[in-house]
């Protein structure tokens, strides 16, 4: 069932919700989870697909918000979609409306359900700070999708609050898992965030290879792979497509390295010992990296240490 609201209000689209669900015999209660997409009108499409096919199994709310002009009359417009146990409502905001998202959304949120925002494009610099991040028990962001991914990973570094995700960090977990396996147990660092390089360490330095001038995701592999091995990574960008590409870690007895190439489906993995052989690897669409972020109910502190060397390394540049 799909219908269109024009100047419409928050409990207006809340009883048309109410109406879809009994139109299609879907439960009043029951939610999983509830998502809010703070975006605007180029982007909204491709979020909203990626939304679908994350949660296409999952009883979810969707409010996707499309702050307009903030001049002119404030005027809600909105088009509710409701198809099984799922609900969609796209919010359209116009003049003094644009400003204040929360008011619009608070009436719609059902009450005892997580709460989502996920910032598709551009996010603020401190996502927890914003009306609508207040009312989140998770805020996911893509510091990939912005226009100066470095300024914006040195934001999230510096004002990170507890609950705060990254997509970036999340393309990372294919790597982490596979270096993992690979490398030896990490370097005693002692009992605090384990930043200071260590005499000795089993491996000194690492490369990580990526596309382009610049890569989040590829800046936090570095600092984890660093806080893990206690020495220096230095980041090598202009390789192939498609964010890391490479790792390579010297060590004892041998340099372990991991290299997905064109990323057509296998990785070529050489151990510390020599020996080669290939895993299965495919780089993560968006809707997964959602739908995983979306499972995550504790705090990330590995994601947290790893924005600390981030932050520790701007500290340093300013200086």
């Amino acid at each position: 069932m799909r219908t269109d609201l024009t100047g419409t209000t928050s409990q207006q689209i809340d009883r048309t919700l109410a109406r879809g669900r009994r139109a299609v015999g879907a439960p009043a209660t029951g939610l999983a989870l509830t998502l809010v997409v703070v975006t605007d009108e180029e982007n909204a499409r491709d979020a909203m697909k990626d939304v679908g096919t994350a949660f296409r199994d999952v009883p979810a709310r969707t409010l996707a918000v499309l702050p307009g002009p903030e001049t002119g009359a404030p005027r809600l417009d909105a088009r509710v979609r409701v198809a099984g146990r799922s609900e969609s409502v796209v919010l359209r905001l116009h003049g003094e409306l644009a400003r204040h998202a929360d008011t619009v959304l608070l009436p719609l949120l059902p009450p005892d359900t997580p709460l989502l925002v996920w910032w598709p494009g551009e996010a603020p610099g401190a996502p927890a700070a914003t009306p609508v991040g207040r009312l989140a028990d998770r805020r996911i962001v893509d510091t990939a999708a912005h226009r100066a991914p470095r300024t914006a990973l040195s934001h999230r570094a510096a004002l990170h609050t507890t609950g705060d995700a990254d997509l970036a960090w999340t393309r990372t977990a294919w790597w982490r898992a596979t270096l993992s396996s690979l490398l030896e147990p990490p370097p005693d660092v002692g009992r605090g965030a384990g930043r200071a390089a260590v005499p000795g360490a089993p491996y000194p330095s690492a490369r990580v290879w990526h596309a382009g001038a610049y890569d989040p995701s590829a800046e936090l592999l570095a600092h984890w792979l660093s806080l893990r091995s206690g020495g220096p990574v230095e980041r090598v960008g202009g390789r192939g497509t498609g964010g890391v590409t490479a790792v390579e870690v010297p060590g004892r007895p041998g340099t372990v390295t991991v290299d997905v190439g064109r990323g057509g489906g296998l990785a070529r993995v050489r151990t510390a010992t020599g020996a080669t052989h290939h895993v299965a690897f495919r780089r993560p669409t968006r809707a997964r990296l959602l739908r995983e972020e979306a499972g995550c109910a504790r705090a990330d502190l590995t994601y947290v240490n790893a924005l600390s060397v981030t932050h520790d390394s701007d500290n340093v540049e300013a200086a």
